[in-house]
């Protein structure tokens, strides 16, 4: 299926860079976007107790965040004010069968025209999650969620997985190999909420309810979450600013930096969530247990010829979450 999307991309990122990542310190808000990777720590949490049957605003209060967003590999018009205008950040908690991701995302949204489910959201103001639960870069799902809350699923599948990087997308191997279909999860989950100061809007809130299982079969990965366990995702916010005669001019944030508009054919550039256990408070990436870490080391081993020999980054960022809540 043609898409006149624009998406994007990076290289690995495997669980065993968390270890020099540990050692980076504690990221700034900057507007970024070299090719690094991304290492996210999503705590456990009990029965959602808020509206809508999703976490409370306590649940997510001493959860870490990623990074701000930053623009994409070739986003010359996402400069920094456009960054910190639209300054943008995620936070996950899981259970065993479902995923729960928060955007709060600073700029309200304009001229926003789709209100109904699997319409092209791409097309206007946007929050996107890709998750690669196998690793494997070959079967991935893509969740767009609107300001509204309706949301477009897209299931990616590569008969052969791609060997270009991010930044240079070869379009034989997207064509040979890349397959894109709109895609259905039961019980998925979606809610948009509207932040306002002194009666005006200055941000929107979207929240994500995934259940995990049919992710899982579409790679043939077990069909639970646990702890210690590594996924790979992406996450990205489309926003549409006026342009010259009329036009508008997309600028593209992403955690993972990706080519301006190609992230759904760049399952290379994702980075690494890690499911810990529950937490009250997690202020430094020092604080994943001797446990865990002896886990990452292991799979740094098993996967080292994998790794760049890039410098890494801390990308842990603790932001308690005071007020938003749904």
């Amino acid at each position: 299926m043609a898409r006149i999307s624009i998406h994007a991309s990076v290289a690995m990122a495997a669980c065993g860079i968390l270890l020099m990542a540990m050692v980076g310190g504690r990221a700034g808000i900057a507007a970024d976007n070299s090719v690094r990777s991304r290492v996210l720590y999503a705590p456990h949490t009990g029965k959602p107790s808020g509206r809508h049957g999703l976490p409370s605003s306590r649940a997510w209060r001493h959860v870490p965040c990623t990074r701000v967003l930053t623009g994409a590999i070739n986003g010359a018009a996402t400069k920094f004010v456009t960054v910190a205008r639209y300054h943008t950040r995620v936070w996950v908690l899981w259970r065993a069968h479902t995923l729960y991701i928060r955007f709060v995302c600073r700029g309200a949204a304009h001229g926003i025209s789709f209100h109904a489910n699997n319409q092209p959201l791409y097309q206007q103001d946007v929050v996107e999650v890709f998750l690669d639960v196998a690793g494997s870069m070959k079967h991935y799902a893509e969740i767009e969620v609107s300001p509204h809350g309706f949301h477009a699923v897209y299931r990616h599948c590569w008969t052969t997985a791609p060997t270009f990087p991010a930044a240079a997308i070869n379009w034989r191997q997207v064509d040979k190999y890349h397959r894109e279909s709109l895609w259905h999860i039961p019980g998925l989950q979606t809610v948009s909420t509207t932040l306002e100061t002194d009666g005006k809007k200055t941000g929107w809130v979207a929240t994500l309810a995934i259940p995990i299982r049919p992710i899982f079969k579409l790679s043939g990965s077990p069909a639970t979450l646990h702890q210690r366990q590594c996924l790979r995702a992406n996450f990205l916010r489309y926003v549409y600013l006026p342009a010259k005669h009329g036009k508008r001019t997309l600028h593209q944030l992403n955690w993972v930096p990706t080519m301006l508009g190609q992230p759904h054919v760049s399952p290379m550039a994702m980075g690494t969530i890690i499911l810990v256990g529950y937490s009250t408070r997690m202020p430094h990436a020092h604080c994943v247990t001797s446990e865990l870490r002896r886990h990452v080391l292991k799979v740094k081993n098993q996967r080292a010829h994998h790794q760049s020999r890039r410098s890494a980054e801390s990308i842990y960022t603790y932001m308690p979450l005071k007020g938003i809540g749904i």
